[in-house]
């Protein structure tokens, strides 16, 4: 608690004196000290900064074409902030929306992997058909658009399993399965080099298998 406390009188203090500060910077102070406010259960004051932070995101997007993303971004981190549930399916329909603009305008690598990181952050807050709805594009940017060593592969790994439990929720039991052992396939190549990181999620993800294929095997 007093760390979190520190944080929050940290970046409370650099907002407040942020005559020489950018604009943009100011930005990512708000949204650190919205998450910080939020983990302290000061939720009056979260929803204060984050709404700050939407703001100013905002204001900065519509000025210059170059600032959707930071739009975007702000949108989708302030959505996984628990005080904002509520309207977190909103906003994150924004971020997505705000993504897909820039891809349609100009369709490179770093725009589409935004995008990517923006559906990862919907799909893991939502659940079954929104879930799908919200992965399915970004298992197609995995599959089809993105170079593979653009994207890491705990990220990758984490789509695919978020995916199947998606998908598992939604009775589609073969395709949850797919998902399911191409992150365990993603997990296993790593696990070796770096076992504190990828154990947990691959335990995880061979249990979500077993649930899998015993409910399957159930209604068989």
């Amino acid at each position: 608690m007093e760390q979190f406390l520190d944080q929050a009188e940290m970046l409370l203090r650099d907002v407040v004196q942020s005559h020489d500060i950018s604009t943009l910077i100011i930005l990512h102070r708000l949204r650190d000290l919205a998450e910080v406010l939020d983990n302290l259960k000061l939720y009056g004051e979260c929803r204060l900064t984050g709404d700050c932070a939407i703001d100013l995101a905002s204001a900065l997007g519509r000025r210059s074409p170059e600032f959707r993303h930071e739009q975007a971004e702000t949108l989708s981190l302030i959505a996984g902030l628990s005080v904002y549930q509520p309207r977190a399916r909103s906003l994150f329909i924004q971020a997505v929306s705000v993504c897909e603009e820039e891809v349609a305008n100009k369709a490179s690598d770093p725009n589409k992997y935004k995008l990517l990181i923006v559906l990862h952050r919907a799909g893991f807050w939502a659940s079954g058909r929104q879930r799908v709805q919200w992965l399915e594009p970004a298992v197609r940017l995995m599959a089809k658009d993105l170079p593979p060593k653009m994207v890491d592969p705990g990220l990758r790994s984490a789509i695919y399993n978020n995916y199947g439990n998606g998908l598992y929720a939604l009775g589609q039991y073969a395709n949850a399965m797919e998902a399911f052992q191409k992150a365990i396939s993603l997990y296993r190549r790593w696990v070796i080099n770096n076992p504190v990181k990828y154990n947990y999620n691959l335990v995880e993800t061979l249990a979500n298998v077993g649930a899998t294929t015993c409910y399957a095997w159930k209604r068989w």
